[in-house]
């Protein structure tokens, strides 16, 4: 993504140790969205049944999101792409909420519906002017011409960037800018025309699986292969349950694997070319001065590692670790920050940027990094996290408390054959990162658990307690520290 090292990574602050808490769709943005905890906002997995955009998360968490707080501080909030998984009530708009156009239902790139202020608009299945990720581009870029501030001075704007999209073309703009004929619609964009400054999420769809690209990028990458980490493609028999069920891969699958990063580098091209767009946009309204930049992801992903095909949901480093980059006004440019950033993070970091009162910070799990977006000799002197939570609730049938031998997989998560998640896939797990400790400990709903010392060890092959009778000495802290954390809410999850 050469447009974004460019326009973002130079000139800003790429976060090389940034983390989701749990690594999967629904519950990771559910958690960005929040600033809290799957423990806290409910949120378990991708399923209705772990309340991905159930009533619970409508009744309980949409009223505190990002969105309802940034509305109350005067900003116009938007939001274009994908929100919950499982959101399919077009005419729900949560709250907060001040444009809206949001995808039904989990990524896809043809053949969708939007929710378009609370109306439905159908997609079929051409390019480009059915093509997702140019839709978003094109209704986004239309959102901010309405808040050009040539002659104008003092505004603030936000853009959270969980992926992008591209090319501006005119067909796309006359199908992606159908606008719905009421006049309650049509008050509704006219109140855009504003001075209030404004917060814009946008969710693309790439490179979620099919990850679908533009065609004229069909001959690119064709030679590139998937990583082949220390683990690729390697039986993993001290693991968990789960990930001891996927067998070395064959020839045919391996070249599936590869096919699968392929496709999803062809479709990060268009995202590339979308950042750019947004950022001549913005320039050309004279906002960019006043704009802050989050580019990142709600999840990481195994493409062949440990003989998984391509997936999410394993507490692994691949798979937890996500792109962090800020670029904004006094955010140093060109730089790498360590210290660990999660994705709980997100809500209030850009809270206080947009003016947050100081008590609403206990509120929330994550905590401001916003001290890490200023250059080292000015920075305030903050004690900083050196360990957090990864938690998961297993989707899809029951729990079987002999299931380390259970044989029947009727009532787990398969894809191309291969078992990806079930209710034994529920773990509570400690990441450790310090100056001297460098660890992961995980302990599953089968009383299985894993170590791994990731400073000797970086690719997790090997597991300190497999066939080990005992305790590992660190074992006791940390699962002590775990309990601590799994029952902590606010502020007693900062210490």
């Amino acid at each position: 993504m050469e447009k974004t090292e460019k326009l973002l990574k130079n000139k800003g602050t790429f976060f090389t140790n940034t983390f989701v808490t749990t690594p999967v769709c629904c519950p990771s943005r559910a958690s960005i969205l929040t600033g809290k905890y799957i423990h806290n906002n409910g949120v378990r997995n991708n399923s209705a049944q772990g309340n991905c955009s159930s009533a619970s998360w409508v009744e309980n968490q949409e009223p505190y999101s990002v969105a309802a707080y940034m509305k109350s501080l005067g900003y116009s909030t938007a939001l274009f792409g994908k929100y919950m998984n499982d959101y399919s009530d077009f005419k729900h708009i949560p709250h907060g909420w001040d444009h809206w156009f949001a995808l039904l239902g989990n990524s896809v790139f043809y053949n969708y519906s939007i929710s378009y202020n609370g109306l439905r608009h159908n997609y079929n299945d051409s390019y480009p002017a059915d093509y997702l990720p140019l839709v978003l581009e094109t209704n986004l870029l239309d959102y901010l011409s309405h808040f050009s501030q040539k002659g104008k001075t003092n505004s603030k704007a936000q853009i959270l960037e969980d992926s992008s999209s591209t090319h501006y073309k005119e067909e796309v703009k006359r199908r992606a800018n159908q606008r719905p004929s009421t006049a309650e619609d049509a008050k509704k964009e006219a109140s855009l025309l504003t001075t209030k400054p404004f917060f814009v999420y946008f969710g693309t769809p790439s490179p979620h699986r099919p990850a679908l690209n533009e065609p004229f990028y069909d001959r690119y990458f064709e030679t590139v292969k998937a990583p082949r980490t220390p683990s690729f493609n390697v039986h993993a028999p001290d693991k968990h349950w789960v990930v001891r069920q996927n067998v070395v891969m064959n020839d045919t699958l391996i070249e599936v694997t590869d096919e699968l990063y392929r496709d999803r580098l062809r479709s990060l091209l268009t995202v590339d070319n979308t950042i750019a767009n947004i950022i001549s946009a913005l320039e050309e309204h004279q906002l960019m001065d006043n704009t802050y930049f989050i580019f990142a992801s709600d999840n990481g992903y195994h493409l062949g590692q440990y003989a998984m095909q391509g997936e999410k949901r394993q507490p692994y480093e691949n798979e937890i670790r996500v792109p962090l980059i800020v670029r904004g006004p006094g955010v140093p440019q060109g730089v790498e920050e360590s210290s660990v950033v999660l994705n709980i993070d997100f809500t209030p970091t850009i809270l206080q940027i947009g003016g947050m009162n100081s008590s609403l910070k206990e509120s929330f799990d994550g905590r401001s990094f916003f001290h890490l977006l200023t250059p080292q000799d000015q920075r305030e002197n903050i004690t900083w996290r050196t360990d957090f939570l990864v938690e998961y609730h297993g989707e899809n049938g029951g729990y079987y408390k002999d299931k380390e031998n259970h044989t029947h997989f009727d009532e787990c998560f398969e894809l191309f054959g291969f078992i990806h998640d079930c209710m034994n896939n529920t773990y509570q797990g400690l990441r450790v990162f310090n100056q001297t400790s460098n660890f992961f400990y995980g302990k599953w709903i089968t009383q299985f658990q894993e170590l791994y010392d990731l400073n000797r060890d970086p690719y997790q092959m090997d597991n300190l307690l497999w066939r080990k009778e005992g305790k590992h000495a660190v074992i006791e802290a940390m699962e002590q520290r775990i309990r601590q954390l799994s029952a902590c809410k606010g502020s007693s999850c900062h210490d």
